[in-house]
């Protein structure tokens, strides 16, 4: 069965049924009796299932329910429509409150709008919250195929440092944000007088009568021996504890679906308004949240050889490459993804908007007429989605400061950052060979951070690589190919003893873009591959970086 098309609702389907939530107002008859599933009908009760828009077909088995959750921004327009048998029901429930443990099951909450039969079909404007889509169906019913596209206010709406700088300086609060991202700054970049240097730029930046000036603060040279590399493991999110030791049946350590979801803290007393950190994906379940986290530390623990163990269904597993493979062989899908973003360092937030100021580098890269190109950083990883019966999670690996290891993928990024995935896939064997190269290099780093990188601040980050070096080497390694900008591994490491742990050669054919420039076609087709918008984006930050990336493209894809 075939998700039905745009074009084919609008031939299939008269007037639009369309429910105005921001204006509070309906148009149009929602019906005269709400469907609730159960027993009555042979249906099931509703399961949640997770995000409506996630890049996947949905669909739902006859005589069952689904519930998919979505986040409305204020604006959001949405359309759904559906392809299954006569007896189909469709309809959007929520707003949720804040409280999800407090939350009524799917298919008990308010109703907002509703519609049934074989083409049932909604158009919806969103206010501000959680919602859920309920699709089902009775007893004997064909499998239900459900197709959801979002044509506006898709994305938490974001304003620009130049903005936010505008407003505080309306209230009085400007200087303070300057002294509040002082101390961003020391970790950016650790060089005290080089940081005392952008501290006063910032601090000249937000004292002009023009703020401009914000719109590229902070640019950091990438050759400038230690500046720009902390800065890539400076990545927001919870520190996995390598030296936690968990032994437990894989239940128990997972738990209850009790973890918080942590909204954006205030970046000091004085600007209440203005966090630091990402908004929480409340379009994931709570069970796919908590897990989530507790799963990343679980596969820390397993990857650093602490002695941890995790019990399921009778075995005793000592590694993530194991503890997968176990999921896999229970029924479970696992989907492993080489994803990169724009790094979102400073990670600002304001009332509930996302604030876009991005750190840039300068690559020390050419164009053909000898500009240097200047990007906001990059950010890559791999990541894991896993689902089934017993785990339904997501993670993803890279070192930073705040430690290597797993992390929870529960946040949502600001849409600014965006999001590339190279590739993606559930081919049993690369999952199980990237969890075991994971494993490897955290054990690696481990190693050389007791060793050759004893002295450096941070255990060494940005001096034994950063995020996109360990996801090169898995790239590399799975796919043949190493597609990261930029790779900070110091040049110096390739003259340390060899540690046999079979990563020695890979680290070594690493490009080492902060001591050696790189070769010129590289490095611009390595900028490309690590650009996670597209050239003609809306969303990229100015149309000085859009007219450098089309020059780029144009380069790259002529030889």
């Amino acid at each position: 069965m075939s998700l039905p098309t745009l074009p084919h609702i609008a031939r299939r389907w008269g007037p639009l049924l369309v429910l105005s939530l921001a204006a509070c107002e309906q148009i149009g008859n929602i019906g005269a009796r709400h469907w609730i599933p159960g027993e009555a009908d042979g249906s099931h009760a509703a399961v949640e299932v997770g995000p409506l828009f996630d890049g996947l077909a949905l669909t739902v088995a006859g005589g069952q329910t689904s519930a998919f959750r979505l986040e409305g921004y204020g604006g959001t327009k949405i359309e759904l429509a559906v392809d299954g048998g006569d007896d189909t029901h469709l309809f959007l429930e929520g707003p949720l409150g804040e409280d999800d443990d407090a939350e009524p099951l799917a298919g008990q909450s308010p109703v907002l709008a509703e519609d049934q039969g074989s083409h049932a079909h909604l158009s919806l404007m969103l206010a501000r919250g959680v919602y859920r889509v309920v699709v089902g169906s009775g007893r004997g019913s064909p499998s239900v195929a459900l197709a959801a596209m979002c044509n506006a206010g898709c994305d938490r709406r974001e304003i620009d440092q130049q903005q936010l700088a505008t407003l505080l300086a309306e209230t009085g609060q400007l200087m303070e944000l300057a002294a509040a991202l002082g101390p961003r700054l020391q970790e950016l970049i650790p060089d005290a007088q080089a940081s005392a240097a952008y501290d006063a730029q910032l601090g000249q930046l937000v004292g002009a009568s023009d703020l401009g000036g914000l719109r590229r603060f902070p640019t950091v040279p990438l050759h400038a021996t230690g500046l720009a590399r902390p800065a890539l493991g400076l990545m927001p999110g919870t520190p996995p504890s390598p030296d936690r030791v968990l032994d437990g049946e894989l239940a128990d350590l997972l738990g209850a679906c009790d973890a918080p979801r942590e909204v954006p803290v205030a970046l000091s007393a004085l600007l209440p308004e203005v966090g630091y950190g990402h908004y929480p994906n409340r379009s994931l379940t709570h069970c796919q949240a908590t897990h989530s986290t507790r799963l990343a530390q679980l596969l820390t623990s397993l990857a650093a050889g602490n002695g941890s163990v995790v019990r399921y269904r009778g075995a005793a597993l000592h590694t993530p490459a194991e503890l997968g493979q176990a999921l896999l062989d229970s029924g479970h899908t696992i989907e492993v993804r080489n994803e990169r973003t724009y790094a979102n360092f400073l990670s600002l937030s304001h009332d509930g908007y996302d604030v876009r100021w991005p750190v840039w580098v300068d690559t020390s890269v050419t164009l053909l007429d000898g500009e240097q190109v200047t990007v906001p950083m990059g950010h890559s990883h791999h990541a894991w989605r896993i689902s089934g019966p017993d785990v339904d999670a997501r993670v993803m690996f890279y070192p930073g400061t705040s430690g290597a290891g797993f992390f929870a993928q529960t946040d949502t990024r600001p849409s600014w950052t965006g999001l590339k995935v190279r590739d993606a896939g559930t081919d049993g064997a690369r999952v199980i060979q990237t969890l075991d190269l994971a494993t490897r290099y955290l054990r690696r780093l481990r190693t050389e951070r007791e060793g050759v990188a004893s002295g450096y601040s941070d255990g060494g980050a940005g001096f034994l690589g950063g995020c996109n070096d360990s996801n090169a080497v898995l790239e590399y390694l799975t796919m043949g190919s190493i597609t990261a900008f930029p790779l900070m591994r110091a040049a110096s490491l390739d003259a340390q003893p060899a540690l046999g742990d079979g990563l020695d050669a890979v680290v070594r054919r690493l490009p080492h873009d902060a001591d050696v420039a790189p070769d010129r076609a590289d490095g611009l087709r390595r900028i490309l591959e690590m650009t996670p918008l597209d050239v003609d984006s809306p969303l990229l930050p100015d149309d000085a970086l859009r007219a450098q990336l089309r020059s780029v493209s144009e380069e790259v894809l002529g030889y």
